[in-house]
């Protein structure tokens, strides 16, 4: 009982405090903004229960790769740091999209086949940067064989880019989707029948709470940090869904991690 009373406290005071913090707002905007909240915390809960059961099934030991080209946005940093580790030891061409390229060299000196790691300038937020990296990619690589969209950025400000697209979703959504099409028709060479290319979108159980609102995709009329993740992570989810049902070379991968394990 004792246990009961203190938990109704806690969610008491919290509540009390975010309603004092956020008074200014509207009283609907409050309420959307605690449900996201919930939501998420639920979400989250439940995912860390899931890959803390889940830990060893999902350690992966990747087979050799030798010639095969792999793309990856970000990975300066966090899961893209790892995923970036695996895909060298397996022997992969890895080009990294980052916005400081410069930290390509710094890693490769710590990694196994660093010399297999190469970067371009990338900043998701703008599209034509996304246009020149992918330039930049299939001027030197014909085929692709993995494409990882794992840079993302997560409960920011209120931003919107050169593009006129609210920051989460043009960073988490937008640009790797304009990227995917990009490098799409090396994807596809690079797909075989029996040896599919393979696309990967690190996504979150955000999207599990997540919508897409049509109505005012930018959130202009009221942004919510919460919210707007929520939106570009289930947008991600959509798209591979949809590039699944077009293509028969690809195979796709929607990765919600909170820990890679790689061997």
């Amino acid at each position: 009982m004792s246990f009961v009373i203190a938990s109704a406290v806690v969610l008491t005071t919290a509540a009390a405090v975010y309603w004092y913090v956020n008074r200014h707002k509207p009283l609907k905007h409050i309420l959307s903004e605690l449900r996201y909240t919930l939501d998420m915390q639920g979400a989250g809960a439940g995912g860390l229960i899931d890959d803390w059961i889940n830990v060893w099934r999902n350690r992966v030991v990747l087979p050799d790769a030798s010639n095969k080209i792999a793309v990856i946005t970000g990975g300066g940093r966090g899961i893209g740091t790892e995923v970036i580790r695996g895909l060298l030891k397996a022997n992969m061409r890895v080009i990294m999209g980052i916005r400081k390229p410069e930290m390509a060299k710094k890693m490769a000196q710590t990694m196994q086949n660093g010399e297999n790691l190469e970067a371009f300038k990338l900043d998701l937020k703008s599209l034509k940067s996304v246009k020149e990296f992918a330039r930049n990619v299939l001027d030197k690589y014909s085929e692709i064989n993995l494409l990882v969209n794992n840079a993302g950025v997560m409960f920011g400000d209120y931003e919107l880019t050169e593009d006129g697209v609210e920051s989460q979703l043009a960073v988490n959504h937008l640009g790797h989707f304009y990227l995917t099409h990009l490098l799409l028709p090396a994807l596809k060479i690079g797909g075989r029948l029996d040896r599919l290319s393979r696309i990967v979108n690190v996504t979150s159980c955000a999207h599990y709470p997540g919508k897409i609102y049509f109505e005012d995709i930018n959130m202009k009329e009221h942004y919510d940090t919460t919210a707007a993740y929520a939106q570009s992570k289930l947008a991600q989810v959509i798209q591979l869904n949809l590039l699944f049902s077009l293509y028969n070379k690809l195979v796709y991968t929607i990765l919600m991690a909170f820990k890679i394990n790689m061997t």
